[in-house]
């Protein structure tokens, strides 16, 4: 591909059997290959909602452990929620069930024709084989967007929701319903504000927040984090041997 001018980047999913490796790969790929490397640890249920790959997601405390090892991707956190930890400001999202870009500037379609808002999505697809794709788009999805909330919950008014990637298809996934606060996420973007220290806004009844039942447990694992990788230097194989 590159004798052939092609764009080419690499990345790949961490898992507990190659998190040892990660630091690796990423001096070959840069150094070596003089490529752009980039590495994602949140793993998800399958499409059919198996709970099956979860078996090999690493802990919270491990995924965060991958930022601190990395001074530039540390960074590059602090700045990401500089951009985005703040309220919904769209006052027409504001009771909408998506607010992503899933059937506003992005689709997803599969191998059997079916449309969908995202390729995560494992319901409510249109047969694009049955009807042309205008009214897949128009009428099916726009439909989808339309949908409003039904309920309250911590991840309503949290202002850190951008960095933990939450949303309806991952609530279906993991909790086989489109509302429910998927507590892995939540935990891991806690644990990432506050080990990064950034500001975390009051957003009801969350555990991860002040006063919260698993509050204390948290801000342990957070100071065991920050004292481990104070020099910046450990690598991960090293800090979880």
């Amino acid at each position: 591909m590159r004798e052939r001018n092609l764009p080419v980047k690499i990345k790949t999913m961490v898992i507990t059997a190659n998190r040892h490796e990660v630091r690796g790969m990423k001096q070959h790929v840069e150094n070596d290959l003089g490529l752009e490397f980039k590495f994602d640890a949140m793993i998800n249920p399958r499409r059919d909602c198996s709970q099956s790959p979860l078996e090999v997601r690493l802990t919270p405390a491990e995924i965060i452990a991958l930022d601190l090892q990395d001074r530039e991707r540390a960074s590059e956190w602090r700045q990401f929620a500089r951009r985005f930890n703040k309220p919904l400001s769209d006052p027409a999202l504001s009771d909408k069930l998506f607010t992503c870009g899933g059937g506003q500037n992005a689709f997803a379609i599969d191998a059997y024709g079916e449309l969908s808002l995202c390729m995560m999505s494992p319901s409510d697809t249109f047969n694009l084989r049955q009807a042309g794709f205008k009214d897949g788009w128009q009428n099916h999805l726009l439909k989808l967007r339309q949908q409003k909330i039904s309920k309250k919950t911590k991840c309503s008014s949290c202002q850190i929701k951008a960095m933990c990637g939450m949303c309806p298809v991952n609530s279906q996934l993991e909790c086989r319903d489109a509302e429910s606060p998927v507590d892995f996420l939540c935990r891991v973007a806690h644990l990432r504000a506050y080990v990064l220290s950034l500001p975390i806004e009051g957003h009801g009844e969350c555990e991860y927040c002040p006063g919260g039942r698993r509050y204390e447990a948290m801000m342990e694992t957070a100071g065991r984090l920050k004292e481990r990788f104070a020099g910046g230097s450990a690598s991960l194989e090293e800090r979880f041997a």
